[in-house]
Formats: structure tokens, C-alpha cells, sequence
């Protein structure tokens, strides 16, 4: 009787050596191409958006006669970061007929990705970034090559072991040959996705800087008068280009914070001197939303130990999402205080809301809860992500209160730590 079940032992356990080494051979090529895709498709769509904001200012400076500029269109692409690498963009006006196009067909098979320019709110064109992914292809060819290699050994170790032994390691071998696929798909995608935002952040910061520049000098009439629409142009750019330059920073600021052992330079802080700074900050654009910007500190705020920058980055993302999803004619109230040895910090708009079934999703990093409303206030899904970590980094919590159709409040909580 012993024999028979062994030999049924030893044929499930082939049965299921074979699977094993199957799935790998088939798992580990699906897996790469799945994660080196999704990466090439985040690389097109964000150099096209880029790219599109980066001919915004010819086209607001031009509405009418960027069309006709095309040599200027043409640096334009080339020069502003990102670098084009074998990749084709074509300009196209609101018809879709190519102005310009800069580069070759790339090889098939390709990802077309494209984003929209607008002047006033209006789509005057697009940008259409063509991008190859063959190499993925034979990524994914030595992948299943690696993967059937190992799958052969496995099925073959397990055939030639004794089946004693087998029953002994069996377990342990498809566990860990599992763990350490999973652990290096995760590994290499949290370094890849991390190393590629903070190169896109240090490549945009010069550009940048020097559109705010000059933006600066325009609007302050150094070179010469402007008139209303000139100087309203002027405006438009700098804005543009202190929220670029302010995404551009968050997103490194989230690269930075999502590393283990990430830690914060407190000092002593004057929360009621903060808050006002940063409600006077955002009061113009809560004018321009006629949105109405109260602060009410309570004597008892005090001081506390926090890091500045970080605080001021937690307030920003607040505020700037109030006014942003709030109604026209509504109001934002931002309050301070202490209660029961810990330093409240409440932000609270009469806006649109959060559904109920949406707040689990709402401080997820890159993830908007509405994309038509994301398209239309700007943002890509960072600055409530980065407030949560930046706010346990403290030892506090941020947490939420909404209603649809009613508001929401966001409030910090930070254990106080006052100046010894």
C-alpha cells in the first residue's frame, strides 16, 4: 500500500513541479512586459504634457500667429526637456493637420500618446508623441528565456531529488522563488518610477526658473510698459510656471519622503505666523474664484516644534485644493488650536465634497478621484498624498470630514512638542 501512494505522491508532486516551472516561464516574461509597459506609457504621456506646457507661453504669447511660427515651435521641442530619444512629435493645430514634426517614424510596434494645448481655456492644438517599445519586446524575449531556464531546473531538481527530500522542500522552494520575484518586481519598479521623477524635476527646474525669470521682469514692466492684455499674458506665464516648478517639487519632495528613515529638521514654530503667511499667499487666487479666505487662530496656538518647509507644503496642498474645488462665491476657513496636548490645524471649504465610497482613495499618490475636474484645475493627484507623509513624519495624523455637495474638512493633528 505504501508504494502506490508514493508513486501518487511522486506524480502529483511532478504534476505540480511542472506547473511551477510553467508559470515562471510564462509568469516572469507576462510580469516585465506588463511593468516595463506601464513605465514606457508613463514616460510618453508625461513628455507630452511637458512638452505641451512648455509651447503654452509661444501660444499665449501668440494665439493667433504661433501657427505660422514654426521654426520656433520646432526649438521648442527639441531643446525643452524632456530629451527626445528615438521618439517622433508631431504639432498639430485644432484640426489635427501636422505643423511640425521633429524626428523619424520610430520602429513598430509604438505607443502614440498626445496632449492638448490651449489658450484661454481653448484647444488650439495638440502635441503627439510616437514612441517605440521594441526593446521591451526583447526585454520580454530574455525574460522568457530566463524564466524557462528556471523553470527547467526547478522541474528538473525536483525530479531528480529524492522524493523524501522533495516533500521536505517543496514548499519552501515555490514560496521563495515567489517572494523574491514579487519583492524584485517591486524593488525595481519603486526605484525605476522614484529615479525617473526626480530626473524629470532637476531637468525642469533651469527652464523654469528662467520662465518665472523673465515672466517677473515682464510683469514688472523693467523692460518697458505693457499694456492690459500684455501684462494679463505676463501673468498667465508666471503662474504657469510657479505651479509647474511647485509640481515639479512635489513630486521630488514625494520621491524623497516615500524612503525608509526619512526625517524632518524641526525647530520652533509660530503656528499663527505661518498660517497667515500662507493664507496671504493664496488670498489672490481665492479673489480671482471669489472665494472668501478667513484665518482664525486661538490665542493658545503657540509655538511648536515642526519643520517649517514641510508644514508650509501640508498648508499649501490644503488651501490650494479648497479654493480650487470650492464654489464661486464660497468660502474657505482655516483655524488653529490646541486640544488635549495636541495642535489642530483645520481647513474647511463650502466646495464640491468627497462621496463617501471616494475617501478611501483620496490620499493615494497620483490618483484623482475625478479626471475631468483634475483637467480642469490642474494637478496630477500629489499634494494630499504628500501632506499624509509628510504629517506622519511628524508623529500627526491628517484626516478628513466631507459631504457631497456640502464641503469638506481636512484637519492636521500634530502632537505638540514645545520649545524646552
Amino acid at each position: 500500500m505504501a508504494a502506490p501512494a508514493e508513486d501518487r505522491l511522486a506524480r502529483t508532486v511532478k504534476r505540480l513541479a511542472l506547473v511551477f516551472a510553467l508559470s515562471v516561464g510564462i509568469g516572469l516574461p507576462c510580469g516585465y512586459f506588463v511593468l516595463q509597459y506601464s513605465i514606457h506609457v508613463q514616460h510618453v504621456e508625461i513628455t507630452a504634457e511637458v512638452k505641451a506646457q512648455g509651447l503654452t507661453a509661444l501660444v499665449a504669447a501668440n494665439p493667433e500667429l504661433w501657427v505660422y511660427q514654426l521654426q520656433r515651435v520646432e526649438e521648442l521641442l527639441v531643446h525643452y526637456p524632456p530629451q527626445l530619444v528615438d521618439d517622433r512629435v508631431i504639432v498639430r493645430d485644432a484640426a489635427g493637420n501636422p505643423l511640425v514634426t521633429v524626428g523619424v517614424p520610430p520602429p513598430a510596434p509604438v505607443l502614440v500618446r498626445s496632449s492638448a494645448l490651449y489658450d484661454s481655456g481653448r484647444v488650439v492644438g495638440r502635441v503627439e508623441i510616437t514612441h517605440s517599445y521594441r526593446d521591451l519586446l526583447f526585454g520580454m524575449l530574455a525574460a522568457g528565456l530566463l524564466g524557462l531556464l528556471l523553470g527547467g531546473s526547478v522541474y528538473a531538481m525536483v525530479i531528480v531529488l529524492p522524493l523524501r527530500a522533495l516533500r521536505q522542500q517543496m514548499a519552501l522552494i515555490a514560496q521563495s522563488a515567489e517572494l523574491a520575484i514579487a519583492l524584485a518586481a517591486a524593488t525595481e519598479s519603486d526605484r525605476m518610477k522614484s529615479e525617473f521623477m526626480s530626473n524629470v524635476t532637476h531637468e525642469l527646474r533651469t527652464p523654469l526658473n528662467s520662465v518665472i525669470g523673465f515672466a517677473e521682469l515682464l510683469k514688472e514692466e523693467v523692460a518697458g510698459p505693457l499694456n492690459a492684455k500684455q501684462a494679463g499674458f505676463a501673468a498667465d506665464i508666471l503662474a504657469g510656471g510657479q505651479r509647474l516648478l511647485a509640481l515639479g517639487e512635489g513630486v521630488l519632495e514625494m520621491s524623497r519622503r516615500g524612503a525608509a528613515g526619512a526625517a524632518l529638521a524641526r525647530e520652533p514654530v509660530e503656528i499663527g505666523a505661518v498660517l497667515e503667511e500662507r493664507v496671504a499667499a493664496h488670498r489672490m487666487a481665492a479673489e480671482a474664484r471669489e472665494v472668501n479666505l478667513r484665518l482664525e487662530v486661538a490665542p493658545d496656538a503657540g509655538s511648536t516644534e515642526l519643520a517649517p518647509k514641510a508644514l508650509r507644503r501640508m498648508l499649501d496642498a490644503l488651501l490650494d485644493n479648497a479654493i480650487k474645488f470650492n464654489r464661486e462665491g464660497g468660502a474657505v476657513a482655516v483655524s488653529a488650536r490646541r486640544v488635549d496636548g495636541v495642535l489642530e490645524i483645520a481647513v474647511a471649504d463650502m466646495g464640491i465634497g468627497i462621496a463617501r465610497e471616494d475617501l478611501g482613495k483620496l490620499f493615494r499618490p497620483l490618483v484623482q478621484l475625478d479626471a475631468g475636474l483634475a483637467r480642469r484645475h490642474g494637478g496630477v493627484g500629489l499634494g494630499l498624498a504628500l501632506a499624509r507623509r509628510l504629517a506622519e513624519l511628524h508623529g500627526g495624523t491628517i484626516e478628513v470630514e466631507s459631504e457631497t455637495g456640502k464641503g469638506s474638512t481636512f484637519t492636521l493633528r500634530f502632537p505638540l512638542q514645545e520649545k524646552s
